[in-house]
């Protein structure tokens, strides 16, 4: 991250997402909040249930997974870690495997349904405007700053054609 064009320090509690493999051991909810990961961010994705998980299932293979005699998988998770929680999970004896999430598997940068090119490790540049600055939006900006203007501004935006006659 830059910032004024000077490179910045992680932040403390920086996550990156993992696929954590056990050997057939659950986490369970103490494990869970040791590593403060909510219930929404937990996703047992080789049990394949939802269709998010269902996604991530099936890269399982291209990560370099492997299935049982039986034909499934050890039980392998998708998680936000700190440092800290990964540092907590790779102390557990029932952890096989924990591998961080290739850049290619993590889905849509901001702003979402717009194509920058950009991805979770080279995006940008974005310039995020102090109180009271404005911006000129055009077609290229109105899709980046779109969703914080009426979001987390609580402005009302409305495009509309112009004509000239």
């Amino acid at each position: 991250l830059y910032i004024n064009g000077r490179l910045q320090k992680d932040p403390v509690c920086m996550q990156l997402c993992y696929f954590v493999e056990t050997n057939g051991t659950l986490l369970t909810e103490e494990q869970f909040r040791k590593m403060n990961i909510s219930r929404e961010d937990r996703r047992l994705v080789s049990a394949g249930q939802h269709n998010e998980d269902l996604y991530y299932y099936e890269a399982l293979a291209y990560l370099g997974f492997t299935t049982n005699a039986d034909g499934r998988y050890n039980p392998v998770y998708r998680l936000p870690l700190t440092a800290e929680a990964l540092a907590y999970l790779r102390k557990l004896p029932f952890v096989r495997t924990i591998k961080v999430e290739p850049a290619e598997l993590g889905g849509a940068t901001y702003p979402p349904g717009y194509v920058t090119g950009w991805t979770r490790d080279d995006f940008g540049p974005i310039w995020i405007p102090r109180k009271g600055a404005t911006i000129d939006l055009n077609e290229r900006n109105l899709a980046l700053y779109r969703r914080c203007i009426v979001n987390y501004g609580g402005n009302h935006m409305e495009r509309r054609p112009i004509w000239i006659s």
